[in-house]
């Protein structure tokens, strides 16, 4: 079994790992922070939750499979190793930074809603 085949094989356990944790995460917390948003539509609330989520897998799923393309082929250990860090990082921080700007969108949403109903 090459390098290539053990990097995949490993880096698509960490990630599936890591994205169904963290999915799983911000769909049972984030219900909180989507009912304080939408009190006037409270029947909103859980289908806006699962899209969320559901974009979420979709969207870190493809990435994963994606990157994979673009592997370079690896020779030793240490490369093996570098690699999968490297490219759990770049998703881990995509990962983050998707998640501050779904905040964002939905914190800009909750002003301009509020901002509405005071004219």
């Amino acid at each position: 079994m090459s390098y290539n085949t053990i990097g995949y094989l490993v880096f698509f356990a960490i990630m599936l790992y890591v994205i169904g944790v963290i999915g799983w995460q911000f769909y049972a917390n984030g219900r909180f922070y989507l009912v304080s948003i939408f009190k006037s539509n409270p029947h909103l609330i859980d289908s806006i939750n699962k899209f969320l989520l559901l974009g979420y897998y979709l969207f870190n799923l493809g990435y994963v499979a994606i990157s994979v393309q673009y592997w370079e082929t690896i020779n030793t250990l240490n490369d093996l190793i570098g690699m999968i860090g490297e490219r759990s990082g770049k998703i881990i921080i995509t990962l983050g930074l998707m998640h501050y700007f779904n905040m964002l969108w939905l914190s800009q949403y909750y002003r301009i809603k509020n901002f509405l109903k005071s004219i």
